[in-house]
């Protein structure tokens, strides 16, 4: 792979430097919290409330969309080493895109914590957590009946502690010569949520949401320096994820099994070789877990 890079066109070097550091950011760090594990209905002052789910985020069209241009993307690759020639503008970008696609939205199980607590009448404060980030929250229920029916709206901001592994790394030789550091997300998270207390033992749930992640980092191309005199290349990205969460809670007074499925479409459009390339698509997030409330 070094020899490949070496021999890039003479414009296109840099790019590549560039490019690495967009790979390695979508192969390494983009993922966020997609799930609710909430209703509208608030905690009353002094409640607590305690969550544990496992998450699995899939992007069904982004990688299914990558797996054939992967392919082709190796063959060119293979072709290009084999007859000693350069890649192509197009070849480099479509290797570049299909390693994105599938590294920033693969499958994965994500534990997740959630903790609540109410602090004041129609308001509740929440502390959504996974290995990655730290995410507080807001609430506040602005109607209710009777019949227990809600309706709240949310804010939350996510606050990414690091940059996680992905298990599809060592599938990428490009990862050996970039090198992250100064990684820096935050996510902002708006909802409208609505659910109904059917009975003592059944709740039912839906929230409309919206998530931006502005994501920044700079990148030490250490293995690259010879071919293309670059030290230091500084990426900022956005993410926007439109789309919402629906669930149910099975159980009794202060214990409660819950599923939900969230549903997103992502936009993000990293620039690849002075052109844009879409990556966004469809994330479909299914969750489990065990609410406990006191």
């Amino acid at each position: 792979m070094r020899s490949l890079l070496s021999r890039l066109h003479a414009p296109t070097a840099a790019q590549c430097a560039h490019l690495c550091v967009v790979f390695a950011l979508g192969a390494t760090a983009c993922t966020t919290s997609l799930s609710s594990h909430q209703t509208a209905r608030t905690l009353a002052p002094g409640e607590f409330q305690i969550t544990g789910a496992i998450t699995v985020p899939v992007a069904t069209s982004a990688v299914a969309g990558a797996i054939d241009l992967g392919d082709r993307a190796v063959d060119s690759i293979q072709t290009a080493n084999d007859d000693g020639e350069s890649l192509s503008e197009e070849d480099q970008r479509d290797a570049i895109r299909a390693g994105l696609a599938i590294a920033l939205f693969q499958p994965a199980a994500v534990p997740e914590a959630a903790l609540r607590a109410g602090v004041a009448d129609r308001i509740d404060v929440g502390l959504h957590a996974n290995a990655q980030l730290l995410k507080p929250d807001i609430k506040y229920m602005f109607w209710d009946n009777d019949q227990g029916a809600a309706a709240a709206v949310s804010l939350g901001y996510a606050y990414h502690l690091g940059i996680g592994s992905s298990f599809l790394a060592p599938l990428f030789d490009i990862l050996d010569y970039v090198k992250l550091g100064d990684y820096s997300r935050h996510d902002l998270d708006l909802g409208l949520h609505l659910s109904r207390d059917v009975d003592d033992w059944l709740k039912l749930y839906v929230a409309a949401r919206y998530l931006v992640s502005f994501v920044s980092l700079d990148a030490d191309i250490e293995r690259l320096q010879d071919a293309t005199g670059v030290q230091v290349v500084q990426v900022e990205d956005t993410i926007h994820h439109f789309g919402g969460t629906g669930g149910l809670m099975v159980g009794y007074k202060y214990v409660f099994l819950h599923a939900e499925l969230s549903v997103f479409g992502v936009s993000f459009a990293p620039e690849v070789l002075g052109a844009p390339v879409q990556l966004g698509g469809l994330v479909v997030a299914p969750s489990l877990g065990l609410t406990l409330t006191f």
